[in-house]
């Protein structure tokens, strides 16, 4: 079986990767396609996918797969500054832009037929997201003014009935805003949040069995809540570091980093400017990122994990990989080295998710693990490559 890998960043190419089974990783195509930092397939046109342009006048691209390589067909306003990410809505008829330097997502229509992405609808396909800055009586202990100065949209999550809803976490506003079809225009609207503490930067969420489980960018946290179809209020259950104290990949090697009871407590500090160091030589922050559950394999009886990577960890064995167990068993059983650096781009293979495709945006490269039971990762001999600048993996 061999597979196709597209990978963007924060270049101007969009790189092709062969990946099969006991060969190595085959590098077989660049072509042009400015900050594609998200790439997402068009929901019934094979080959199709719409990718990112993460610039100041930002863009969504259209772009053709063909055998070896790609190429951009066209592109439409993203109608914001620097979209960050991209979802198809569950009937597949419309795009969700999450603009992240203006605070917004914008909703395109989705065609069947070439050009495959429209212009906006109407005024109403722009949703904006209000911001309120820390009031003088909050604690700005862990509010961090330099991310968190307005609304950051960072993630669109669509969810299929019976909540029928879209999820956006908002890194500078700590919520994670609830939107859902009016019921006679069936624009999409604010209709609610889930509110974090202050400085926790929710980044992405993942919806399995009724949790919510959110990575906190900014505290390097994951947090989950029970989370009933709206109407229904969410319930907090838990929220661990990802941090950890030692690197194992032994399920009972390793003890949850705060226990269940222990609401927001023992927050990870962020790391302090020096006044007399220059900025080149300061360490950068430690900074949660992805957070992906693939399908349970076979040999795990139904059971699977919560994957979510770590970004700049002083580790010399590179960022980790922290696995978690799923609620009520929830707490974290591994913690994975890599041997990258700066994690962010991460993808489970198509089907069962077999393996996992990841790269290091700042060194370390490019590699493909396999998932083997009790959610550990073990390296796939010949599945790496010496190419950085990589912060989306998509199989194509």
């Amino acid at each position: 079986m061999s597979f196709r890998i597209a990978l963007g960043g924060p270049t101007d190419l969009v790189h092709t990767v062969a990946f099969a089974p006991g060969n190595k990783l085959e590098l077989l195509s660049s072509f042009e396609s400015k900050r594609a930092t998200w790439i997402v397939p068009h929901p019934s046109i094979k080959g199709v996918f719409f990718a990112t342009g993460e610039l100041d006048g930002g863009v969504v691209r259209v772009i053709k797969f063909d055998g070896d390589t790609g190429t951009v067909l066209g592109a439409v306003s993203s109608g914001g500054m620097h979209p960050t990410h991209l979802a198809t809505s569950v009937d597949g008829s419309e795009l969700f832009v999450a603009n992240y330097s203006t605070g917004g997502v914008l909703v395109l229509p989705v065609l069947a037929d070439a050009p495959y992405l429209g212009e906006p609808v109407s005024a109403a396909s722009h949703i904006e997201f209000p911001y309120t800055p820390p009031a003088p009586h909050e604690s700005q202990v862990h509010f961090n003014p330099d991310r968190q100065e307005c609304s950051h949209p960072h993630q669109v999550l669509v969810l299929p009935a019976p909540h029928s809803e879209v999820l956006v976490p908002d890194l500078g506003s700590d919520k994670v805003w609830r939107l859902a079809q009016s019921p006679g225009a069936k624009e999409w609207e604010i209709v609610g949040f889930v509110e974090f503490p202050r400085g926790s930067g929710p980044r992405h969420a993942a919806l399995y069995d009724g949790v919510l489980y959110t990575v906190l960018e900014l505290t390097s946290e994951l947090s989950a809540h029970i989370f009933p179809p709206l109407a229904a209020a969410p319930t907090h259950i838990a929220t661990f570091s990802t941090l950890g104290k030692t690197s194992t990949t032994s399920a009972d090697a390793s003890a949850p980093l705060l226990p269940t009871e222990v609401i927001y407590a023992d927050r990870v500090p962020s790391v302090p400017k020096s006044s007399t160091a220059d900025e080149e030589t300061e360490s950068p922050p430690q900074l949660a990122a992805e957070i992906l559950i693939p399908p349970a394999l076979p040999e795990d009886d139904g059971t699977t994990f919560v994957y979510v990577t770590n970004r700049d960890e002083p580790d010399p064995k590179g960022d980790a990989i922290a696995v978690y167990s799923l609620h009520p068993d929830f707490q974290l059983v591994h913690r994975i080295h890599t041997g990258v650096r700066h994690l962010r781009g991460i993808a489970f293979s198509p089907g069962e998710g077999r393996y996992v495709a990841f790269a290091g945006q700042n060194g370390g490269g490019f590699k493909v693990w396999e998932r083997k039971a009790g959610g550990t990762l073990v390296p796939v001999d010949g599945a790496a490559l010496d190419l950085n600048d990589v912060s989306s993996v998509t199989w194509v």
